[in-house]
């Protein structure tokens, strides 16, 4: 991005620089691919995504720019971030979006209206069984907000909950991204069908006991586990 876009670039390292000494974000700013960042959180995950690269790999990476029309699913997609940066790389993937706080799904759809990307929202939870659940956050951009009841956020509300299987049809999902902090492994056991149809999952674990909860769905013989972040995985299914 350095090279490609050199003056908002520079910018931006100074917003960074700024933000970093001050923890302060004193204006949206329009990111050059179309995203407007509007709260700290989002300006981290840009950076994140855009200059440091978390998550790439070159596995996934060059197989999503080679398909025609790759579908991705995106389980907690807090304001849209990874499915803004899936859309970078390849703009005629199709993306099934879930993401439950009204902001967030609001600030989603504008974005689909501007780019025009091929999306479809569900601003409901998802986990290993359909009905509605309370859903715990502490502001209505909690990149934490989560169906896991941590003690320490201020608000409930009850949510649509429902599952991958139930959600998708049988169709080849090129990669599933799973962001629910701490319900990870309920995504997955609502998604047996799912799984069965999808070549890249890339899954957020912050503790190790977490990671290993994964495993065990998700086996060796048929996954190749890879770290790709500071808690994030990509798991690629074995051919």
């Amino acid at each position: 991005m350095l090279f490609e876009q050199p003056v908002w670039m520079i910018g931006f390292l100074v917003v960074r620089a700024r933000y970093f000494f001050t923890r302060k974000l004193k204006c949206e700013i329009r990111t050059p691919d179309g995203f407007l960042i509007q709260t700290p959180c989002e300006l981290i995950s840009y950076w994140s995504f855009f200059v440091e690269h978390e998550c790439w790999s070159s596995d996934w990476d060059e197989e999503l720019q080679r398909e025609v029309q790759p579908l991705i699913l995106d389980v907690g997609a807090n304001a849209g971030l990874f499915t803004h940066w899936i859309w970078t790389k390849n703009r005629k993937a199709e993306f099934i979006v879930f993401e439950p706080l009204p902001l967030m799904a609001a600030k989603i759809r504008a974005w689909g209206a501007q780019t025009g990307a091929r999306i479809s929202l569900n601003q409901v939870a998802v986990s290993d069984h359909c009905g509605e659940a309370k859903f715990y956050t502490d502001a209505d951009n909690d990149t934490g907000a989560s169906l896991r009841n941590d003690r320490y956020r201020k608000n409930e509300f009850v949510v649509p909950v429902l599952t991958l299987d139930s959600a998708v049809s049988q169709r080849s999902v090129f990669l599933i991204k799973i962001d629910v902090e701490g319900c990870e492994t309920e995504v997955l056991r609502g998604a047996t069908r799912t799984l069965k149809n999808a070549r890249f999952l890339l899954i957020e674990a912050h503790t190790s006991e977490a990671l290993a909860r994964i495993c065990n769905i998700l086996p060796a013989s048929q996954w190749v586990c890879q770290r790709v972040g500071s808690s994030d995985y990509l798991f690629r299914r074995q051919a």
